[in-house]
């Protein structure tokens, strides 16, 4: 009895089973016993006896175990997460177990275990993500290799093949290790860093304007990692300095716009300049809206450069010398010196309109010589005429002065006249003594009988 009372098809058996059994050995005990009555009947006694083999033969413990391994069995395989070496050893136990509660504990270690191994799985699913997050791409090396690290471990748990690990404290600590490695991660703490260095630069670039600022302040903030981030630093430091070169170049603004290479240069020469300088001017403005790339800006610099290159002021003055000094050796009627002293004041001219005035003067000059010297081609037949000759004496003075200073002014004698006016009033007052000449009225009858009667004025009275 006893043997069988330690078999596992009674230990396993149902209560109502087990109770069976033992009431019947009980009676057959009692029987044997002689207790509480003494009984003597063979058939009693037969059927005690039937009623233990009966009690023993309808134990069911091993069917029951049976039964609980098939359960759990189909049960471990609804368990997803396990991985192969965990259900291997999980039907070893089961198969090895000899008890049903302790197949009934196989199931619930089963199922702890792959709870434990649904939330690795889960805990690394993002693990791609991660790897492509900034978070990570620019985490220290050393948290970088602890999150592999942790990884790695929970991959290995994931996927063993053989000496499997069941415990699930395990699971979990590779899972809160995971975690933790992932909290370590200090890429977006490092990009934000140096965002924030990249903005403090941007606050000293002081040629940048507004727009750029604020175009360069934005690609800070959208900047995916840290070589974006210091690539867009070292694009404004760039942008700064072709700014200030901008800057720089029209600092020499108003003295140009004052020169006589913009003032004397030609129309459209200037409005290029002018251009190129609202343009620049455009961009430099610190409040500009422009957001002047640096490929713009060196082409504004460049246009600048160019307009003012291209400006040909001194070139038209110089010109302009050149055709003045020309016109004034080929003016026929001017006398060396007249032709020198008008050379100076072509070479001390500095704007075209003041060597056009030379010029001006110099066709005035030459016309008015020409007409000087027409004025006394006749001075010899005027001299030799009896209207110079018996004029009086005041009168010839005067026309000989008149002439001779004409002859000097032809002849550049003392000095050089260049002023057309002077010479014009030169032979004014050629034409005006030499119509002043009364020769002719000294010589007529009634000037004749005119003189014989004042003469004999004079005589008698004396």
């Amino acid at each position: 009895m006893n043997q069988i009372l330690a078999d596992g098809n009674y230990t396993n058996a149902s209560p109502d089973k087990q109770h069976a059994y033992n009431d019947a050995v009980n009676h057959a005990q009692q029987l044997i016993d002689g207790v509480p009555n003494v009984i003597v009947s063979p058939s009693d006694i037969q059927n005690a006896l039937n009623h233990v083999n009966q009690a023993n033969n309808d134990l069911n413990g091993n069917a029951n175990l049976i039964n609980a391994k098939q359960q759990v069995t189909q049960a471990l395989d609804q368990l997803p997460n396990l991985n192969q070496a965990q259900r291997d050893e999980f039907n070893k136990q089961i198969n090895q177990a000899l008890q049903v509660p302790d197949v009934n504990a196989i199931q619930q270690a089963a199922e702890k275990l792959n709870d434990a191994m649904t939330a690795l799985k889960q805990g690394i699913a993002n693990k791609d993500d991660i790897k492509g997050s900034e978070n990570y791409h620019d985490a220290d090396p050393d948290r970088q290799t602890a999150f592999d690290d942790a990884i790695n471990h929970a991959d290995t748990l994931l996927n063993e093949q053989n000496n499997p690990t069941m415990d699930p404290d395990t699971i979990k600590q590779a899972l809160a290790n995971v975690n933790e490695a992932n909290h370590n991660l200090n890429g977006d703490q490092k990009l934000a860093t140096a965002q924030q260095d990249a903005k403090t630069t941007l606050g000293t670039l002081d040629h940048l304007n507004q727009a750029q600022i604020d175009a360069l302040t934005q690609q800070i903030d959208q900047a995916p990692d840290i070589a974006a981030t210091n690539k867009i630093k070292q694009n404004a430091e760039s942008l700064n300095n072709a700014m200030n070169q901008l800057d720089q170049a029209l600092q020499t603004k108003a003295d140009t716009l004052g020169s006589i290479n913009y003032s004397d240069a030609d129309q459209p020469k200037k409005d290029a300049y002018n251009d190129a300088v609202t343009l620049a001017e455009s961009i430099v403005d610190h409040n500009s809206q422009n957001n002047a790339s640096q490929d713009d800006i060196a082409q504004a610099l460049k246009q600048l450069n160019d307009a003012k290159d291209a400006l040909n002021g001194n070139s038209n003055v110089e010109n302009a010398k050149q055709e003045a000094i020309e016109q004034i050796n080929n003016a026929q009627d001017l006398n060396p010196a007249q032709k020198e002293a008008l050379k100076q004041q072509v070479n001390l001219a500095n704007t075209v309109n003041d060597v056009n005035q030379v010029k001006a003067t110099t066709s005035n000059l030459d016309q008015a010589m020409s007409a000087l010297k027409q004025g006394i081609a006749d001075k010899d037949q005027t001299i030799a005429d009896g209207n110079y000759t018996n004029a009086n004496p005041d009168k010839q003075q005067a026309y000989s002065e008149a002439i001779n200073h004409a002859e000097q002014i032809i002849n550049g004698t003392p000095n050089a006249i260049v002023d057309p006016q002077a010479i014009t009033n030169a032979l004014h007052q050629v034409d005006q003594t030499k119509g002043d000449l009364n020769g002719n009225d000294n010589t007529s009858p009634a000037r004749i009988r005119q003189v014989i009667l004042h003469r004999r004025l004079t005589k008698g009275c004396a």
